[in-house]
């Protein structure tokens, strides 16, 4: 027999050490010390790609799902995470387009882990603009999304749309989770003398 947990209304609850409803409007998390830049879909799509756990032609078929493995952008035979996320023409331009450095050897067409370990790198690298390292995961989000419109609405994206996409968003990421200049904080603070009273020292 199932049963009903109750967790809190939001008023009382916490997430991330703080309400998440106030005013009776559910809100995200601000932007506190332990909250990373990914939002919960992301996070879990990035998971499901490092494990094997995205729902390519290839891992249909492996459980026995009778499949056409083609892929539907550019017609190769391989219907892979890594061919999906890397390989695909329209893949290469999005990585193209990103201005990332490629590996020397190019992306492993067997291995998303060692694929992702050269993004992981390049993350970290602080000779890449940030705005581009921001990009990364979104990138491979909004290639994996531009999959699906081909494979179940028949709609194509470019993949100078796609990459627009990915940048667009982590800029937007970028401007909301920043810390403000200092003058607009400056700029917050009362101007009335009597406001706040300092001790003589």
């Amino acid at each position: 027999m199932a049963r009903s947990v109750w967790i809190g209304n939001g008023m009382d609850t916490l997430v991330w050490s703080e309400k998440w409803i106030f005013y009776q409007t559910p809100r995200p998390p601000n932007n506190l010390p332990g909250i990373i830049d990914l939002t919960l879909k992301l996070k879990h799509f990035l998971w499901r790609a490092l494990v094997g756990a995205l729902a390519v032609a290839e891992k249909l078929q492996s459980r026995g799902i009778a499949i056409d493995p083609t892929c539907l952008s550019c017609l190769d035979k391989s219907g892979s995470i890594c061919h999906v996320l890397f390989h695909c023409h329209t893949a290469r331009e999005v990585w193209e387009l990103s201005g990332m450095p490629l590996p020397s050897a190019g992306f492993s067409r067997t291995s998303v882990m060692l694929n992702f370990y050269h993004l992981l790198k390049c993350s970290k690298n602080q000779h890449i603009k940030q705005s581009t390292r921001l990009a990364i995961p979104r990138l491979l989000w909004h290639l994996w999304k531009a999959r699906n419109k081909v494979v179940f609405e028949k709609v194509r994206y470019d993949p100078l749309s796609i990459f627009n996409k990915a940048k667009d968003e982590s800029t937007i990421w970028l401007n909301i989770n920043s810390p403000p200049p200092i003058e607009r904080i400056l700029d917050d603070i009362p101007q009335n003398e009597n406001h706040h009273v300092f001790p003589q020292v």
